[in-house]
């Protein structure tokens, strides 16, 4: 993951986030909002609101 650019991370979290289950997508996203900005993370979410309903996405926003 170090190795991908920003827009390569964002195509990744596309595919990848909507492929776990609840609990994956929890553990894998909180690794993410740990180490980028809150903007960054909030943009992330905001992507994945195209993939995800507003019930998988609100637990990844609080």
């Amino acid at each position: 993951m170090e190795k991908l650019t920003p827009d390569q991370k964002m195509l990744w979290f596309r595919f990848i986030v909507p492929a776990l289950n609840p609990f994956e997508r929890q553990i894998m996203m909180g690794g993410v909002r740990a180490s980028v900005p809150d903007a960054v993370y909030h943009g992330i979410l905001g992507m994945l609101r195209q993939y995800l309903s507003e019930a998988e996405l609100a637990p990844l926003a609080a």
